[in-house]
């Protein structure tokens, strides 16, 4: 059972249907065919608390609404988002998804008491490109249960790394508006069903989401969106080194090479930026703030505070002691990565306009 957790954490989970829907399209190299019979046997597991779970429910899910409008942090990977999004969490008036709950996204209310102490057993303490803790009941990124719900997800391209080329789209839709839709009506499910249990105002956490503010806004009027953005070279080499951790641990081909391509990863970044530019420039300011990771690792409670009061959010004063326990917790180090000096210029040059609007100095 430690193979799948440990080593296959984006599917980990997923419904026996989906998976075989995925192995239709991808070919799975014989070495990965152990914990490929692993997530197998996950999947008929997860498939019927999934069934269950929707049988039980469907009375009270369709007569469920939300209690406000959810709060998305965005911005690209390894920018800063799970800081913000760990210290948002501990809000008693917030409530994130948890691993278990992104484990078994449709499944999770029956579930965790059967199998959640059990589970917990087997995951590593952090996760496996950080020290950011890991466990049952922590926050985690929805990105992993609609991945597993969807199969859209820009994350399946180091899955299924000989075939890239077909999750290379940023937001996992490979431009159908149907895909788009129906993505947006599965997070209002899962988003029912953690109202559901838990009552609270969402909070959700995705990079991927930075691509797909215009779709949220449609489907949740009235969302909050919080932007976090690091010096755009750092965001890069640590981009690089964080997915080829990750190939190594998720992918189920052979690895056509080791580290993601840096020019596709910098490209990706510049179009995320475009992208927060856009969503900034569309949202009223009461809807859509930026955060500096370098003023929320400078001045934590200060720096969310001023979220909090951009946004109208309430609360602040109730979460700071909250707040507080968690950075001891977590900690702020991130960790330093230097570019080639080529690569370095070409960040410079693709993402100048992020370099002009924050202000960072670019690399000569």
């Amino acid at each position: 059972m430690a193979a799948p957790v440990t080593q296959l954490q984006f599917l980990v989970g997923i419904e026996l249907g989906r998976l075989l829907t995925l192995l239709a399209r991808h070919r799975v190299s014989r070495a990965r065919l152990r914990p490929l019979g692993q997530l197998l046997s996950f999947g008929i597991v997860s498939s019927a608390l999934s069934l269950f779970d929707t049988l039980r429910l469907r009375a009270r899910l369709a007569s469920v609404a939300l209690s406000a409008p959810p709060i998305f942090v965005i911005g690209h990977w390894r920018s800063g988002t799970t800081l913000l999004h760990r210290l948002l969490a501990r809000d008693p008036l917030l409530h994130s998804p948890t691993f278990f709950e992104c484990f078994l996204p449709r499944g999770f209310v029956t579930g965790y008491p059967l199998l959640a102490r059990h589970f917990g057993q087997y995951l590593p303490p952090t996760r496996v490109f950080d020290a950011v803790p890991l466990g049952v009941d922590e926050p985690f990124e929805e990105e992993f249960a609609l991945l597993k719900m969807t199969l859209c997800s820009p994350m399946l391209e180091d899955v299924f790394p000989a075939d890239a080329g077909r999750y290379g789209d940023d937001d996992g839709f490979d431009g159908s508006e149907r895909a788009a839709q129906r993505w947006a009506a599965v997070l209002s499910d899962f988003s029912r069903r953690l109202t559901l249990q838990h009552g609270k105002r969402l909070l959700f956490k995705s990079p991927a989401n930075t691509f797909r503010v215009p779709l949220l806004r449609n489907a949740f009027p009235g969302a909050k969106f919080i932007h976090v953005h690091r010096h755009p070279c750092e965001v890069v080499a640590s981009t690089i080194r964080m997915r080829t951790v990750l190939r190594q641990h998720n992918a189920l081909q052979d690895l056509p090479t080791p580290a993601p391509s840096p020019a596709a990863v910098v490209s990706r970044l510049a179009r995320a930026h475009a992208a927060s530019a856009e969503a900034r420039a569309s949202c009223d300011p009461r809807e859509f703030c930026d955060v500096a990771l370098d003023a929320l690792q400078a001045d934590p409670t200060g720096t969310v505070a001023k979220v909090y009061q951009q946004l109208g959010l309430p609360g602040f004063e109730a979460a700071r002691p909250a707040l507080l326990e968690t950075l001891g917790r977590l900690g702020s180090e991130r960790n330093a990565h230097q570019l080639e000096p080529e690569l370095a210029r070409r960040v410079g040059d693709e993402c100048a306009p992020a370099f002009s609007y924050y202000g960072y100095d670019r690399p000569g």
